[in-house]
């Protein structure tokens, strides 16, 4: 018998989908988030103070026309829907990493930002029989533009038998 963790959500509570639940083509709209002035700006000072980030003036006068926010404001702010609007659900367990991570479009102040995962994959995880591995693309959009991509694994853990 094996010693395995029990699946825990986002959230600590029993999730409502499982692996087992989860078909290829599905998509789970996650959300939305605006990019507030402060938050980005503040996001900007901490982790990735470039001057079309964090610098109002410089940026206007600049072919950006004001701030810009941070990739990394906007893949945070993805995974804050990703975490409220899928994990919280889902039993999940890790993620083996991200790949192909593109920033298409440049994000703005005020700037009201959707997030969609679509599955592309799913097959047995090689961790154990009770996970599955989930393969996702992930977007983030304004309107109708896609301003971030990238595909992303993450581990889920499969129904209990009964």
């Amino acid at each position: 018998m094996t010693d395995t963790p029990g699946p825990l959500t986002a959230t600590l509570e029993q999730p409502s989908v499982w692996f087992d639940d989860i078909e290829i083509g599905q998509v789970f709209d996650l959300g939305t988030v605006v990019a507030e002035h402060d938050e980005v700006v503040e996001f900007a000072k901490r982790y990735d103070p470039q001057w079309y980030h964090v610098n109002e003036q410089a940026a206007k006068e600049s072919g950006w026309g004001s701030i810009i926010a941070s990739g990394w404001w906007t893949g945070s702010a993805m995974m804050r829907l990703y975490v409220d609007g899928f994990l919280s659900k889902i039993a999940p367990d890790a993620s083996p990493g991200l790949e192909n991570v593109r920033w298409r479009k440049a994000v703005y102040l005020g700037d009201e930002l959707t997030a969609r995962i679509t599955v592309v994959d799913k097959k047995d995880s090689s961790r154990g029989d009770h996970l599955g591995t989930l393969t996702l693309n992930w977007e983030v959009l304004r309107g109708d533009d896609i301003v971030m991509s990238m595909v992303g694994r993450g581990w889920f853990h499969k129904r209990p038998a009964a």
